[in-house]
């Protein structure tokens, strides 16, 4: 009999991944981070360079990403003359806490600097993550290159990514994107106090274009002809500084290519319009933007739900929010809102904590000096998070149990345990850093989608997601977008609160940057889907199979092996696979769960009719590291529907589970292959 399972389900993109969801204790943050096994300086109080300005005082960074794709997100951090660690997230749990192990030494990190900024990205699109590196008191940047069996190799200079300069550099905050849509990952740089009068002043604040297809994963400085150079502030006497902290790729007016913004210090933060054809253009001067006195943060978001995306900007004492009037120009909205005074503020992220649909805002505070340059109080470093009440802003970290009092500098958000809410990372100038678990407890649902480039970039940068939870709601719009929120990366995946949804989610739309849209619909809440960039049969023969000699010299129809490994041609395109593999394992982790209470996991997929037989066989474990083979006849699969168009839907029904208590691996192999 022919199996009904199929990989076109992921040529569709769509994998679910399935999280046990629960109760917890309240609804308050908890500081973990030493009882998750996390526990460094980020600067010694004894680091004293000798330097005209002590910018080690305004460091603190970190990345977040499952580098290793085990389903838990892992830590990057950097740090002053020590060496950067990286935290894996080994999904274990210790005393009631997920636990991280420090695998800096086998990654390869092991060599002191002094680094800064951070963010984890694929340049080179083979399909796992490297990492790229800003430093402070050096005179190159890094780029540790991923080498796929856990460890990096330093790559900067040979990729043209060091961005080597007679000055020393003052790096902070990194971004990426796509702005010409060729589906490689590009770079921005920012660095502050940096004179532009000055000929090395071009390998600071820098545009890196990734020089895609012909050279993978190699860079090359492109900021003056790309239009995207930094105005800086006149200082008098012929001096123009920039002040660049933060910058982000965002579509910021809705056309489909993605804009550069760049917070600078001194009202002299940027917005370069994307012009379409590679180049940008300056459009700051009529944007109604540099309003606040020293921009250092950045996030952007749709606040209010209209459609378009947003800017809040933190700031010393006069933050902006500048909700986008879609006619490129904005209206900062942050006095109105009550949330423009925060003291000394850096990173910010928007965070729906409380997952009820509305977007909150967290912002890290505080500037400690223990040289006397700077007299600072403690006092304003308390970390702020404002609760959103229907527009209504209230900062309610206190009561929500954020009581890092510390010289915040860095913050992202992820999932770090996987139960559907976010966590927020704090890093703490010349301290410890704060890991704050979310324990939410309330009747609202989510969902979280990670997505899987292929014309596109690897992340998607770009992407556009409008997920509508019933047919007559508004739809809530996110745009996928790398960077950080000043020396701090969120993890990739979108997290979208749902408040008491009833029902199950009505629709869901990704319209890629390539110009290919998806649409689902009928979506369960309190899950996390990965979609998968579709790809046409042509893409990916010839990005897999055009240097391949055949004895035919032909390579015809989806059931072609060019490569002879076992796999036809239709298999390892919708599974994203490298053809070029030789091993003999056809397995793909297609759903990994928490198994459900009543011992009975099932979800349908779309396939084609005449598609080649293959069969799902499934494993079990208690701690994701051991799995335990399964009978395969506990696997059923039923035909729901065809379409007029061919297509069937299939329904994978896997029994006797042990309930609540087991993780479930399915795989999909060919029939006939080896196992």
């Amino acid at each position: 009999m022919k199996s009904t399972s199929n990989p076109v389900s992921l040529v569709a993109g769509l994998i679910l991944y399935l999280f046990h969801y629960g109760d917890v204790a309240a609804q308050v943050f908890e500081e973990v981070s030493e009882a998750a096994g996390i526990s460094y300086i980020q600067t010694r109080e004894d680091f004293r360079p000798v330097v005209d300005f002590p910018y080690h005082l305004l460091s603190g960074g970190a990345a977040a990403a499952d580098f290793d794709y085990d389903g838990w997100v892992d830590l990057f951090v950097t740090r002053m003359a020590d060496p950067d660690i990286l935290y894996r997230n080994t999904g274990i749990e210790k005393n009631g806490v997920i636990q991280f192990e420090d695998v800096s030494e086998a990654a390869g990190f092991t060599k002191a600097t002094n680094t800064n900024g951070a963010i984890w990205v694929d340049i080179d699109k083979d399909g796992d993550l490297d990492i790229y590196v800003s430093t402070i008191y050096e005179q190159s940047y890094l780029l540790y290159v991923n080498q796929g069996d856990g460890s990096f190799k330093e790559q900067a200079r040979v990729r043209g990514a060091a961005l080597t300069s007679p000055r020393d550099h003052h790096g902070f905050s990194l971004s990426a994107g796509d702005f010409d849509k060729d589906g490689w990952t590009d770079i921005h740089t920012t660095e502050w106090l940096i004179d532009q009068t000055q000929p090395e002043s071009v390998h600071h604040n820098v545009l890196l274009r990734n020089l895609g297809a012909n050279a993978p994963g190699f860079f090359r400085n492109e900021t003056a002809s790309r239009g995207a150079t930094l105005t800086g502030r006149d200082e008098g006497g012929g001096e123009f500084i920039a002040y660049g902290f933060t910058s982000n790729f965002a579509d910021m007016d809705n056309d489909g290519w993605q804009d550069l913004v760049v917070v600078s210090d001194y009202k002299s933060s940027q917005i370069f319009w994307n012009d379409g054809d590679g180049t940008f253009t300056d459009g700051t001067a009529t944007a109604g933007i540099q309003l606040e006195w020293a921009g250092m943060g950045s996030t952007i978001a749709d606040y209010d739900g209209d459609g378009l995306l947003d800017w809040f900007v933190a700031s010393q004492s006069d933050n902006a929010l500048y909700r986008n009037n879609g006619d490129r120009t904005f209206t900062s909205k942050a006095v109105e809102l009550g949330i423009d005074k925060t003291d000394w503020s850096w990173g910010t992220s928007w965070i729906d904590y409380d997952n009820d649909g509305d977007q909150d805002l967290m912002i890290t505070n505080g500037l400690e000096s223990h040289d006397g340059f700077y007299q600072i109080s403690s006092e304003i470093d308390f970390t702020y998070l404002f609760r959103n009440d229907n527009g209504l802003f209230t900062n309610a970290a206190a009561e929500l149990g954020v009581a890092d009092d510390e010289a915040g500098k860095g913050l992202l958000t992820f999932d770090f345990d996987n139960d559907g809410d976010l966590d927020v990372f704090v890093v703490n100038n010349e301290r410890r850093p704060f890991l704050y678990r979310n324990n939410s407890v309330n009747a609202n649902q989510w969902l979280r989608v990670k997505l899987q480039g292929r014309v596109s970039t690897p992340a998607g940068y770009g992407a556009k997601l409008y997920l509508k939870a019933q047919a007559d709601s508004e739809a809530i719009y996110q745009e996928t977008i790398g960077g950080n929120n000043f020396l701090g990366q969120n993890e990739s995946t979108h997290h979208f609160g749902l408040g008491p949804l009833t029902t199950r989610i009505h629709s869901l739309e990704i319209q890629w940057p390539s110009g290919i849209t998806q649409r689902y619909q009928d979506l369960p809440t309190n899950r996390k889907l990965y979609i998968t960039e579709p790809a046409d049969i042509d893409f990916w023969l010839n990005k897999h199979f055009s240097k391949i000699q055949l004895e035919d010299n032909e390579i015809v129809g989806t059931e072609a092996d060019p490569d002879k490994d076992g796999l036809n041609n239709l298999f390892e395109y919708a599974f994203a696979r490298n053809p070029l593999t030789t091993d003999n394992d056809p397995g793909v982790v297609a759903l990994q769960s928490r198994s459900p209470e009543n011992g009975t996991l099932s979800f349908n997929y779309e396939r084609t009719s005449n598609a080649t037989d293959l069969r799902y066989h499934y494993e079990v474990s208690g701690d994701l590291t051991r799995w335990t083979d399964t009978p395969n006849e506990n696997v059923t699969l039923q035909l729901v529907r065809t379409s007029i168009d061919g297509t069937e839907t299939v329904q994978v029904t896997i029994s006797h589970l042990e309930a609540g208590s087991q993780f479930v691996r399915i795989r999909a192999s060919i029939q006939g292959a080896a196992e």
